[in-house]
């Protein structure tokens, strides 16, 4: 006669070990998942707040000159700013006062408008011709102060611009920006520990005025 009531508790014994197996598998994975799913979202969050703060309300003026030196009568527009100009031989000295934007050149002239540009000197203006804008555009432009200050705001205060950033307690971050001709600003640190990286192409106008391509590579990890 079989002993029902060993076979009992070898079925109960039999059950728990199942039912703690699965705690175990639930608790292990489980403990992974998240960890890996919130780090993407991370690097998400982050790789678009990067661009946003590098993402710059711009006003491009289009003119021509056939003298030395255009006058234009400054156009409406949201945000207080500088301006940056070139000709067909590359960049011209400009600048702008509370109504007139000037720029030296000849030819076919092209204005850049925005606060992400630096301030320039004034220079005589006698001479300059007073026009009118042959068009004006809005758009949306990277530049390359604005990349440069976003890697000297991470090389000298990574804590207020992780703050700035939205970047959570807990992770961690580094920036890395190569232009195209391979110089770079910024460091990727040696780390030992799983790492979530995006490389993001950024076409951007220089201090000179030329559109060119550079990367920024966005990394973060526990």
């Amino acid at each position: 006669m079989k002993n029902k009531k060993g076979s009992h508790i070898e079925f109960v014994l039999s059950f728990l070990i199942f039912v703690s197996a699965i705690v175990f598998i639930y608790v292990i994975v489980g403990s992974l998942i998240p960890k890996e799913f919130s780090e993407k979202n991370v690097l998400d969050s982050l790789s678009e707040n990067i661009l946003d703060e590098l993402n710059s309300e711009t006003l491009v003026l289009r003119v021509n000159s056939v003298g030395s030196c255009v006058q234009i009568v400054k156009p409406e527009f949201s945000e207080e700013g500088f301006v940056l100009a070139t000709d067909d031989s590359g960049l011209v000295d400009s600048f702008v006062d509370e109504n007139y934007i000037y720029s030296a050149g000849t030819g076919f002239i092209k204005i850049y408008y925005s606060d992400a540009i630096e301030e320039s000197d004034s220079f005589a203006v006698d001479e300059c011709d007073l026009v009118l804008l042959d068009s004006v555009r809005n758009e949306k432009n990277f530049f390359e102060k604005s990349i440069i200050d976003l890697m000297n705001n991470f090389s000298e205060d990574s804590d207020g611009l992780k703050t700035r950033l939205d970047v959570p307690s807990g992770i961690n971050f580094d920036l890395y920006f190569e232009y195209e001709e391979g110089v770079s600003l910024g460091f990727e640190r040696d780390v030992n520990a799983g790492i979530y990286s995006r490389d993001l192409h950024l076409f951007y106008v220089s201090v000179e005025g030329i559109e060119k391509e550079g990367l920024l590579r966005v990394r973060v990890w526990r």
